[in-house]
């Protein structure tokens, strides 16, 4: 975290039954002084270019539609610990300003699916 930035992450309980799934649900709150809701808002909307400014976890980014401020994004992640896990991802993200200095953002995944395994750790 850089100096003055303060972010919040909190894990939220999850109360929809799922058959042979998850569900993950945080909120997430940062401030960042010095910078602008606009300067902001445009980063976080450029998903074309997540692959370049979220790599290496972001892998494939691409926006696959977007209806003012209601956008479709596929993201490939790449998690690498004891495997190379590769997942590919959608999301349905909702972007508003309940305030001319405050932007809110809803994302939810509406798909999460494992595309590749590689082993990356050999114990022995």
């Amino acid at each position: 975290m850089r100096k003055g930035q303060t972010i919040v992450v909190e894990q939220k309980a999850a109360d929809v039954p799922v058959t042979g799934g998850l569900i993950h649900d945080w909120l997430g709150v940062s401030f960042i002084p010095g910078a602008s809701i606009a300067s902001l808002r445009a980063l976080m909307q450029d998903y074309d270019n997540y692959k370049r400014i979220y790599s290496p976890d972001i892998i494939d980014s691409r926006l696959i539609s977007r209806d003012g401020g209601h956008f479709r994004a596929f993201l490939q992640l790449e998690n690498t610990q004891f495997l190379k896990l590769i997942y590919d991802s959608d999301y349905d993200i909702q972007y508003s300003a309940p305030a001319a200095d405050r932007m809110e953002i809803v994302s939810r995944s509406t798909r999460i699916q494992q595309s590749a395994a590689t082993r990356v750790f050999s114990g022995g």
